[in-house]
């Protein structure tokens, strides 16, 4: 009989803490679901761990060799069964209500590709030290800059296959992947109640900044030109003539270039502009912009009105503003 959720939990080398995460799935109050526990080739005695739970009827256990977190989240599709599926990372835990509350949030709409909850922070003693709480996506959210969790977010599981999985080319940040694909193609929401704790401990995978968002930018460029075609893209520059020490700090020059002309030669440099519009209030950056770009085919310097260029002022309306003038 087909099983309602699947759950796959990915360790490598969490012998310390996935004996609470199995537990975690098997005390949920909602029962009709099976579990596969994958262990990404670890050496640290997670594979003795795991073993205590061989006989368990839910539980099927799968070990490879080390695949990573994106090829290994591909095996645990290949392998299940359920109407949904979600993945919870070996060093986190449930609250014993989980998959029972995203599962009638599913199952409330056929329309959703996807739900994620809220969560704890937990230290590596697994003290709560916090919470994360998100806007709710039925009311307060238009724009979905933030994407979902990873782990712990429940997926219908024929949309995760027909959008191909995980790619495998990238080692982290799977869920911004997954975000960025469902976002597109299907409805998304969210439950504000935390129902999973999220560990905080030196060898989290997600503690490297640089290598996210490193990723992310190769996500981002990777979907656009998969789905969106490459569509033309305008760039634009706001500038505020901020002047510190008596120093104009948009015309202050270091390794033989003004900050604003790095910036712009940066934005020149990206194979995903197609034009760059730059715009300023102030006489003097104006003058700068206009002797030194005015015969760049694809830089519009353009004037904008004084107001638009206060603290107090959204970047929305100068974005509007460039949209009309153009």
């Amino acid at each position: 009989m087909q099983p309602a959720i699947t759950v796959y939990i990915t360790c490598y080398n969490y012998a310390a803490f996935v004996s609470q995460a199995i537990q975690s799935v098997l005390n949920q109050t909602f029962q009709d679901f099976e579990l596969l526990v994958i262990d990404d080739g670890s050496t640290d005695g997670s594979r003795t761990v795991i073993e205590h739970y061989r006989e368990h009827p839910k539980v099927n256990i799968i070990y490879q060799q080390n695949k990573g977190l994106n090829a290994t989240n591909n095996v645990a599709i290949s392998l299940a069964k359920g109407k949904y599926i979600v993945r919870l990372d070996a060093d986190d835990y449930f609250e014993p209500e989980a998959l029972g509350i995203m599962y009638a949030i599913m199952e409330s709409d056929e329309k959703l590709g996807l739900v994620f909850p809220d969560y704890f922070y937990v230290d590596a003693a697994g003290n709560r030290i916090g919470s994360h709480r998100r806007h709710f996506f039925d009311d307060e959210v238009t724009l979905y800059d933030q994407p979902a969790h990873g782990a712990c977010t429940l997926v219908r599981l024929d949309y995760l296959r027909r959008l191909g999985g995980y790619d495998e080319a990238f080692s982290c940040q799977d869920g911004f992947e997954l975000w960025i694909k469902f976002i597109t193609f299907h409805k998304v929401t969210n439950i504000n109640r935390p129902l999973f704790s999220y560990r905080q401990h030196s060898g989290s995978l997600s503690s490297d900044s640089d290598k996210i968002l490193k990723t992310r930018r190769q996500i981002k460029r990777g979907f656009v030109e998969k789905y969106l075609s490459s569509p033309n893209t305008l760039a634009i520059i706001p500038v505020r003539n901020r002047v510190y020490n008596g120093v104009s700090w948009p015309l202050f020059s270091y390794n033989g270039k003004t900050v604003l002309q790095h910036r712009i030669e940066s934005c020149l440099q990206s194979k995903n502009i197609d034009h760059l519009v730059v715009t300023a209030s102030d006489s003097a950056i104006l003058a700068y912009l206009k002797e030194k770009y005015s015969a760049e085919s694809t830089i519009s310097i353009m004037e904008r009105p004084e107001a638009l260029s206060a603290f107090d002022i959204k970047l929305d309306d100068t974005i509007q503003f460039v949209f009309r003038t153009l």
